[in-house]
């Protein structure tokens, strides 16, 4: 009876344990990485340097609102475009 117990307790443990450092790998955000600012990204996504990014180069959030960013319609985001926030 006490074999069984420690094998319970030693078992719980593990899964315990297991389920503590999963949590903390998706919760974890001390990696000591920075989240770019709309410079970086924009430099980023205009692989081609024109100065402003196409529905081919706008990656992310950014592709999934592209036509809500592309204030006057021209199929491009600019710079200014990109930095002002929508309201």
């Amino acid at each position: 009876m006490k074999k069984q117990f420690k094998i319970l307790v030693s078992t719980s443990l593990v899964i315990a344990f297991t389920a503590c450092k999963s949590s903390q790998d998706t919760t974890d955000t001390s990696n000591n990485r920075k989240p770019q600012d709309a410079s970086q990204l924009f430099k980023k996504m205009d692989t081609n340097n024109d100065g402003k990014i196409s529905k081919y180069e706008a990656k992310g959030k950014l592709k999934e609102n592209f036509l809500k960013r592309d204030k006057n319609n021209d199929g491009f985001i600019t710079r200014n475009e990109m930095t002002i926030r929508n309201r």
